[in-house]
């Protein structure tokens, strides 16, 4: 009798561990991913770069190729208004401009831009590199750091990360 005393109580924690018939739950769950809206990223008056969200309607498909070329055409006469500019050389809209991104699983993803474009200052560079982390951003689902590595009439920079660049927050049209 004295066994049993000892025993239930023992038994009784032992069923009550939170341990299922099953076994013990995954701790290996996937992590956590997060919903983000890509950023075309432009200069404000004291040299900043803000992301701001595109104006219109997006393709189905939104590849970083296609933000790229958005971010090329230059900024709106409404972040014009706003004190928002660029240090890129702007490309008509409607202009098929040769971009190529080659985003690894790991590694640096890749930017070939048009041959006139190999030689940009760091604010156009910090355009370029923050909006490709925005759009891969969105893309994989993890705001992780990406780094970029530009290329453009055979030269190559970087790599860059988008925290290399002073950045501010602002409204995003």
């Amino acid at each position: 009798m004295r066994k049993l005393r000892v025993l239930l109580p023992v038994v009784g924690v032992l069923a009550g561990c939170g341990v299922g018939p099953a076994g013990p739950d995954s701790l290996a769950a996937t992590a956590p991913t997060v919903t983000v809206s890509p950023r075309l990223y432009w200069v404000t008056a004291d040299g900043k770069l803000r992301g701001v969200a595109p104006i219109g309607k997006a393709p189905a498909t939104t590849t970083t190729e296609y933000f790229v070329r958005q971010l090329l055409s230059g900024p709106s006469q409404a972040l014009v208004l706003e004190g928002l500019s660029s240090e890129l050389p702007e490309f008509p809209e409607d202009e098929d401009v040769p971009i190529t991104v080659t985003a690894p699983v790991q590694g640096p993803v890749t930017v070939m831009l048009p041959p006139g474009l190999s030689r940009l200052d760091r604010t156009a560079v910090g355009q370029v590199t923050c909006t490709v982390w925005s759009a891969e951003a969105a893309r994989r689902g993890s705001l992780a750091q990406v780094e970029v590595v530009l290329s453009s009439g055979g030269r190559r920079s970087g790599p860059h990360r988008c925290a290399d660049f002073p950045t501010v927050a602002g409204p995003s049209t």
